[in-house]
């Protein structure tokens, strides 16, 4: 990586880490894509795992209900890894433009549902385990752990805290997971580690300046911002290579 790339990956770090501290979206949700407009998308992969795994620990260090999240709903936190061990194969051989488009059109369906999700509803039962090794399968060719999951548990009308638990800890898990198989890829290489591993510092402080700003505005209409920007970004990873 040159010098000029490092600066904007820790560029994209900090403003990901700043939006997700105003209006409570995933690091790697923002940061993810930003980072693959200028770099290649199996690089970016590995760069956002480290502040992501980081930040979900600190989330569920912070909470006291991980063994009922563990109890209640340990098939969800599991159930990704095969899919995630396949989505891994696939990654290895497809070719970084073509992870870069399913990107973005998983981006830009996540968005649309942030935007006009109503109050449905789903019972608890055999879903789980579909739902994981999909959301695995996502994962491990877009580096995305956010479809189907987070769509599922909002329709299951989880609790909020223990909402954030399972999915901290399902994030947790299959960054792990991720980790290794991308050691085992060779994606993940000691400098892109380094990188990563300072990417921690602008994480922690764009968090920090964002829960402070929160306090002091509409974060519904930021989140709204926010979301047609992301809109915007999925757009063009699915243009760049046309």
């Amino acid at each position: 990586m040159t010098y000029t790339e490092i600066y904007l990956v820790a560029g994209a770090f900090l403003l990901a880490a700043y939006l997700k501290g105003i209006t409570g979206l995933g690091f790697s949700t923002v940061s993810l894509p930003m980072l693959s407009l200028f770099l290649d998308h199996k690089l970016a992969m590995p760069l956002v795992l480290l502040p992501s795994l980081c930040s979900n620990i600190m989330v569920i260090a912070n909470s006291g209900r991980i063994k009922e999240a563990i109890r209640k709903h340990w098939l969800l936190i599991v159930a990704p890894v095969p899919g995630l061990l396949g989505g891994l194969l696939l990654l290895g051989v497809l070719e970084s433009n073509v992870c870069r488009v399913v990107l973005g059109a998983i981006l830009m369906v996540f968005v649309f549902w942030e935007l006009k999700r109503r109050g449905h509803w789903i019972p608890p039962g055999w879903l789980e385990a579909p739902v994981g090794v999909v959301t695995g399968l996502v994962n491990g060719v877009t580096g995305s752990q956010m479809m189907p999951l987070i769509p599922y548990l909002v329709m299951r009308r989880m609790e909020r805290e223990l909402f954030v638990v399972v999915i901290n800890l399902s994030f947790t898990f299959s960054s792990l997971i991720m980790l290794a198989g991308l050691r085992a890829h060779q994606f993940l290489t000691v400098e892109i580690f380094t990188v990563s591993a300072f990417g921690i510092l602008p994480v922690g402080f764009g968090i920090w300046l964002g829960s402070l700003v929160r306090r002091r505005m509409k974060v519904n209409h930021y989140r709204k911002v926010v979301l047609f920007s992301l809109l915007i970004i999925g757009l063009t990873l699915i243009l760049k290579d046309i």
